[in-house]
């Protein structure tokens, strides 16, 4: 299987899974033996650009948010149960703050 063969819960998942690891919001999927997750992530900056960022080191900012998502924030799917059959093909490896791959 590969992407082709993804039947995608709406536009917006599809649109914002392409975004993974650029400045924005985007969705990650991180599959571990234990199961798998989407998270709801957004970015200052793109991947790999943090270090330009140049701040005062008394005022903390974050440069990379996770959040859990188990339903689909555009149409309500759930998503690990939509996408169970694809979820090695959407998988994000390397994006998702501290989960190990």
């Amino acid at each position: 299987m590969g992407l082709d063969t993804v039947s995608w819960c709406c536009l917006g998942l599809e649109a914002q899974w392409s975004n993974a690891g650029l400045r924005g919001v985007a969705v990650l999927v991180h599959v571990t033996p234990r199961g798998a997750s989407f998270l709801l992530q957004h970015r200052a900056v793109d991947r790999g650009a943090d270090g330009a960022v140049v701040g005062d080191p008394d005022v903390p900012i974050s440069l990379v948010t996770d959040v859990a998502s188990r339903f689909c924030p555009w149409c309500g799917r759930d998503l690990v149960s939509w996408y169970r059959d694809v979820l090695d093909e959407l998988t994000t490896p390397g994006l998702a703050i501290g989960l190990p791959d």
